[in-house]
C-alpha cells in the first residue's frame, strides 16, 4: 500500500520548479546583460590568453579527480576506485543539467546502485552524505576565512560591510555541521527515527543514520577527506587565478580567494542551473568593488561556466561509455 506522504510527494510540480529556476536565471542574466556592453564582454573573451586558459582547464580537470579520491576514502570498500572516479565525473554532468545543489550526488549514487548490486546498502548513501558534509565544512571554513581577509583589504565600504556578517554566518554554519556529529545529536536523531510510523521506512532510515554516524568513530578517514577537500579548494582557487590572468586581471591571492569562496557558497542555493545568472550578478558586483568594469566580471563568469561545461562533457561521455558497455541482458532488465 502506498503511504499518503508518498502520494503527496508525487504531486510536487517538478516542471513548475524547474521552470521557476530557468525563469530566475533568465531574469538575473537579463538584469546583468542589460547594464553592460555585451560586445565588450565577448571581446574580452576572444582576447583571453590561451596559455592561462589551458592552465585553467587543466586545473578544472584535476578537481574531480581529487573529489573522487575524497569520496573513495570514505566509501571504500563498498565503492572501488574506478567506480569512485567514474561516477564522480558522471555526477559533474548531472550537477550541470539538473536543478539543485546536490543533484550530482543523488545521480551518482543512484546510478552506481543500479550498476552494482554490492553497492546497494546503507553505507553508499552514508558515504555520499559524509563526503558532502566534509566538503561543506571545508568550503564554509574557507568562506569564513576569506570574508575576514576581505574585511582587512576590501576595496569598497560595501564589500567591507558584507564581510563581517558573512564570516559570522560561515562560522555558525561550520559549528552547526560539527554539532551534528556529537553523541547528543546522534542520540536525538535516533530517538526521532524510532517514532517513524512505517516500519520499512524506519528500518531504512535507521540503518542510514547508523552508517553515517559510524564515521564519527573513524576520525582518521574524516581528516583524510578534509585534507583532500582542502586540496580541491586550493585547486579551485588556482583555477580562478588562471582564468582571471587570462583576462589580464591581477586581483592578488586574497581577492581571488574571496571571489571563489563566496561564489562557491552562493552556488549552494538551488535557485538556478549551475549558478547561471547568479554567478554573473555577483561577479559584476565584486569586480565593481575593486573598480573593474562590469564587462570583465561577466567575461569571467562565462569562463567559469565554460570550465563547468568542460567537466560535465567528460562526465557525460563517461556515462555514455558505461551505458554502451552494459551487457544486453542488464540493459534490458527493468
Amino acid at each position: 500500500m502506498i503511504s499518503p506522504s508518498a502520494v503527496s510527494r508525487r504531486k510536487v510540480p517538478v516542471p513548475i520548479l524547474i521552470g521557476a529556476k530557468v525563469a530566475l536565471a533568465t531574469a538575473l542574466l537579463y538584469f546583468v546583460l542589460s547594464k553592460i556592453n555585451i560586445a565588450e564582454a565577448a571581446q574580452r573573451l576572444t582576447q583571453a590568453l590561451p596559455s592561462s586558459l589551458i592552465a585553467g582547464a587543466l586545473l578544472a580537470l584535476s578537481i574531480p579527480v581529487v573529489l573522487a579520491m575524497r569520496w573513495w576514502v570514505l566509501a571504500r570498500p563498498v565503492v572501488s576506485w574506478p567506480d569512485a572516479l567514474g561516477f564522480t565525473w558522471i555526477g559533474s554532468f548531472y550537477s550541470l543539467i539538473l536543478p539543485g545543489a546536490v543533484s550530482g550526488d543523488v545521480a551518482k549514487g543512484s546510478l552506481l546502485a543500479l550498476k552494482s548490486t554490492g553497492a546497494r546498502q546503507a553505507a553508499l548513501p552514508a558515504s555520499i552524505l559524509t563526503d558532502r558534509l566534509v566538503g561543506f565544512a571545508v568550503m564554509l571554513s574557507f568562506f569564513c576565512l576569506s570574508s575576514l581577509l576581505v574585511l582587512r583589504t576590501a576595496a569598497s565600504p560595501e564589500l567591507a560591510r558584507f564581510a563581517l556578517p558573512a564570516a559570522g554566518a560561515g562560522a555558525a554554519a561550520v559549528g552547526a555541521l560539527l554539532l551534528g556529529w556529537t553523541k547528543a545529536c546522534q542520540r536525538l536523531v535516533m530517538a526521532v527515527l524510532a517514532y517513524l510510523p512505517w516500519a520499512a521506512a524506519r528500518s531504512k532510515f535507521t540503518k542510514f543514520a547508523e552508517a553515517t554516524f559510524a564515521y564519527a568513530r573513524q576520525p582518521g578517514r574524516l581528516w583524510q577527506a578534509a585534507a583532500l577537500s582542502v586540496v580541491a579548494q586550493g585547486l579551485s582557487v588556482a583555477m580562478y587565478i588562471a582564468l582571471l590572468h587570462s583576462l589580464r586581471i591581477h586581483f592578488g591571492l586574497i581577492p581571488a580567494f574571496a571571489l571563489y569562496s563566496i561564489i562557491s557558497v552562493l552556488g549552494l542555493a538551488p535557485i538556478t542551473f549551475a549558478g547561471i545568472g547568479l554567478r554573473d550578478w555577483f561577479a559584476v558586483g565584486f569586480f565593481s568593488a575593486y573598480h573593474l568594469p562590469a564587462e570583465a566580471g561577466v567575461a569571467f563568469a562565462w569562463l567559469c561556466l565554460a570550465m563547468s561545461i568542460l567537466q560535465a562533457v567528460i562526465g557525460g561521455l563517461w556515462q555514455f561509455v558505461i551505458f554502451l558497455s552494459r551487457p544486453p541482458a542488464a540493459a534490458a532488465s527493468p
